[in-house]
């Protein structure tokens, strides 16, 4: 029941029935989505509905929408997403102590992304600040991306696997 047209409520009910299950037997059954696949819509909307809350956009503000030309899109590689997790080098960073930080994309416009900072809370474990000035606006050229981050369920954070080094030396 992974297909297009199977996304009316009425029709899933129907097979449900014909195949003598309930909705949620059926649902079990027959989906073979994968999880991020079932949680993808869900989780791009509240991504935006965050954004929107966060940055003040009102309705009429709230398409995510990239507006770099195709020519540049494709000589500067994709942009990140609402959503993920990119990185920046902190200010104080030097060659022999590189230093960064973490954030979590929220909104990207006219190459300026709209982040919410995430706080170093262990080794290589990161969770969203809750601080008043933990989200801010940064040039999209200045984000380090993509990244080997997983988020860890049991100590509910981001793990990061790349080195600081690694991450600092994509700049150069």
């Amino acid at each position: 029941m992974n297909r297009p047209e199977s996304n009316s409520a009425s029709l899933q009910r129907s097979v449900a029935f014909a195949c003598r299950h309930s909705v949620r037997q059926a649902y079990h059954t027959y989906d073979r989505r994968t999880y991020g696949e079932i949680a993808k819509r869900g989780i791009e909307f509240s991504n935006a509905v965050a954004a929107r809350a966060l940055t003040g956009q009102d309705e009429s503000n709230a398409a995510i929408n990239f507006t770099l030309s195709p020519s540049k899109r494709h000589r500067e590689g994709p942009l990140p997403v609402p959503g993920e997790v990119v990185a920046l080098v902190a200010a104080d960073s030097t060659p022999r102590l590189p230093a960064i930080f973490l954030a979590k994309v929220l909104n990207i416009t006219n190459d300026i992304a709209t982040l919410h900072h995430l706080e170093n809370v262990q080794e290589n474990l990161y969770r969203p600040s809750l601080s008043a000035d933990s989200i801010w606006k940064e040039k999209v050229e200045s984000l380090i991306f993509p990244l080997f981050v997983e988020f860890d369920h049991k100590n509910r954070g981001f793990r990061l696997f790349n080195t600081v080094t690694e991450l600092c030396e994509q700049l150069i």
